[in-house]
């Protein structure tokens, strides 16, 4: 019996089994798929090139494709199988059999050990020529039916092939009875207590065989950071394992990273460069407060020693919540003429934006007229809005986050521009309209995308404007190249601009610059 003009009973239990069948129907087509190779088989093949995430493309004898990290083109490679798909598989280098040609010393001693480098042994044009290809290769998978519409320039590369990094976060571990020399365990129980043990301080180990199971490698010196950041994180690891302050150290258990601040400076290590420590914890919100003083002692000597250090925070991943232990809550930093303050919320979730080299090439790409108007969409801390005030009418600078928008205000009244303004407007409606603005039309868009890109309504709503030109910034490739072919297939043509902000690893940023055909 029909309820409501509702299919009948006898419909829904027919569609129900339907439903069903179809589902049994791909369970055994599924099953009867033939893996080519098993787990831990060992696979001899050519590296033809590197892949996204730094991973070299192993072709077999047979023309399989096996995935491998830390492996160079030209090379031949064993690899030993840790996952089999239909078309693909993944592995981990086994032994070179021919080293590549392209290879070369890696200036670091801990290359190969740290996780932070994978080409440091490659020499830096073979790098940009590498990501070059990837780029390329990206637009012709993805972005194929509008890549007339695509012009691609050559990758700039950074000035800078070392100590280019503004800021790194190390991971701390903790571990009893561990002698750093030896790089054995002392203790046969894992329960001794961290006050007789050693503390690392470094980036992600490379796990080895033969190795006990650390997850940090203790580094001594990065050769991306600047001299100042070398200097503060050695004094930070005498500090930590100081046993004078043995009652302190049992706080280090929570601790999981330390973020150093200290921007690169063309004078020694002696400069006056601002510089800040955040000190992440897993400490509960009620323990946070109680404990996190116990944090000041372990890294006292080390601010005695470095002036520059103008502020250290407590982070709790927990709740989010900051507290200052020592100085101001801010430091400031002049990137392109426009002054930036850096709280411990913007030193935390601070993205690839605050690059001197991505500003000047949005300049470029935006060509600022003294009438434009322009919207710049994920803010963020506002400094590329106030950059592109400088030249232009109006710039309204929006985000999600209301906490982005209290510091981009605070950066816009240090500056002194009455041009800019700051709105919070939720840009990440995906299943609703995004309303029209009660503002002037935008003459440019500028977007600084979120690592998921831009969703579907977002581009509509941008488009709705026909601003004259869009331009995007992304520190995720191929997300961009899957922006890029939406935009073009509304009827726009795009110049794609690849820039290489940190040389040595598999990252790479984009940005393109949009107009109507």
């Amino acid at each position: 019996r029909r309820v409501h003009g509702g299919p009948t009973q006898r419909g829904k239990t027919r569609h129900m089994l339907h439903s069903l069948s179809v589902r049994l129907s791909l369970i055994r087509r599924a099953s009867v798929v033939v893996k080519k190779y098993s787990i831990g088989q060992l696979v001899e093949g050519e590296v033809t090139e590197l892949a996204l995430a730094g991973q070299g493309v192993v072709r077999t004898d047979d023309g399989f494709v096996v995935f491998a990290p830390r492996c160079l083109p030209q090379s031949r490679v064993s690899v030993s199988v840790s996952r089999c798909y239909r078309h693909y598989a993944e592995g981990v280098i086994d032994h070179v059999i021919k080293p590549s040609p392209l290879e070369i010393k890696a200036p670091c001693p801990h290359f190969g050990s740290c996780s932070g480098c994978h080409t440091q042994n490659m020499s830096y044009d073979n790098q940009i020529r590498q990501k070059e290809v990837q780029a390329v290769n990206l637009v012709k998978r993805f972005a194929s039916s509008v890549s007339d519409r695509v012009t691609i320039s050559p990758m700039q590369s950074n000035p800078n092939a070392y100590h280019y990094r503004h800021q790194m976060k190390f991971a701390v571990q903790a571990i009893p009875g561990f002698n750093p020399t030896t790089k054995q365990n002392q203790s046969n129980t894992v329960s001794q207590s961290h006050l007789r043990g050693f503390t690392l301080i470094g980036l992600h180990a490379i796990p080895k065989k033969d190795d006990p199971p650390l997850l940090v490698e203790d580094i001594s010196e990065c050769l991306l950071q600047s001299p100042l950041a070398n200097s503060i994180l050695t004094s930070l690891r005498q500090s930590l394992n100081d046993p004078k302050l043995a009652s302190s150290r049992s706080i280090l258990s929570h601790v999981h990273h330390i973020t150093i601040r200290a921007p690169p400076s063309p004078t020694n290590t002696d400069d006056n460069t601002p510089s800040a420590l955040v000190i992440e914890t897993d400490l509960e919100p009620a323990e946070h407060k109680k404990k996190s003083g116990m944090l000041l002692p372990l890294i006292r000597s080390t601010l005695n020693r470095y002036p520059q250090i103008r502020y250290v925070a407590s982070y709790s991943k927990s709740n989010q919540e900051y507290i200052m232990l020592y100085g101001k809550p801010f430091i400031t930093e002049t990137i392109h003429q426009t002054t930036i303050r850096l709280t411990p919320f913007t030193i935390k979730t601070a993205s690839l934006n605050l690059s001197e080299i991505i500003w000047k090439a949005v300049e470029t790409a935006c060509n600022v007229r003294p009438t434009d108007v322009i919207y710049h969409l994920f803010c963020e801390e506002g400094g590329l809005a106030l950059l592109l005030s400088q030249n232009a009418s109006k710039v309204f600078g929006f985000d999600s986050s209301q906490k982005w928008i209290d510091e981009a205000q605070e950066n816009s009244a240090l500056n002194k521009q009455r041009n800019a303004r700051f709105v919070q407007f939720d840009l990440d409606k995906e299943n609703s309209t995004l309303p029209r603005l009660s503002l002037p039309d935008p003459s440019t868009v500028v977007v600084s995308a979120p690592s998921g890109g831009l969703s579907p309504n977002l581009i509509n709503w941008i488009c709705e404007y026909r601003p004259r030109r869009i331009v995007v910034v992304s520190h995720n490739v191929p997300i961009f190249v899957r922006d890029m072919a939406r935009l073009c297939e509304k009827g726009m043509n795009a110049v794609m601009v690849p820039i290489d902000l940190m040389p040595h690893t598999p990252y790479a940023s984009c940005i393109g610059s949009f107009t109507w055909k």
